[in-house]
């Protein structure tokens, strides 16, 4: 295995920051935790998927290095098939994750879509209003304004 990670092999290292990350028999005192991160980062530089997804936790969570939640949001996109969510006001935007949904409501749509509902007299909904959309909806593209 130390072969292998010294020769980058991604799998390898994303393997090695996860078995860092979840314990490997030291106290937690003796965790290097931006050497975890550092593994991570360098699986993810070489094309490793969860690492890019494991890597988009600890930014978002500030696990190991400086908490920066707008870059781990970008690095924890989840566009699946099934996944595509829409605002459950209007249902004007789809989004493909709660992630893009959350920073875009923050960014932009909030502004948009509040004064729809108090125009047709309802109430705002929170910053978590999204509803499942229909298998068949979930082939269009996420809306993009």
């Amino acid at each position: 295995m130390a072969k292998a990670a010294i020769s980058s092999h991604a799998p390898v290292l994303y393997s090695l920051a996860v078995i860092l990350f979840n314990g490997s028999g030291a106290s937690k005192n003796d965790k290097d935790l931006r050497a975890n991160v550092a593994l991570c980062a360098r699986a993810t530089f070489l094309g490793h998927i969860d690492a890019l997804w494991e890597l988009g936790h600890c930014l978002q969570d500030g696990y190991g290095v400086r908490q920066n939640i707008t870059e781990g949001r970008r690095f924890l996109v989840q566009a699946r098939r099934h996944e595509f969510r829409r605002c459950s006001a209007y249902s004007t935007m789809n989004y493909c994750s709660r992630a893009c949904h959350a920073l875009d409501w923050k960014l932009r749509h909030k502004v948009e879509c509040a004064p729809m509902e108090r125009w047709l007299g309802g109430d705002v909904e929170d910053d978590r209003g999204i509803v499942e959309v229909d298998e068949d909806d979930a082939m269009l593209p996420p809306i993009i304004n």
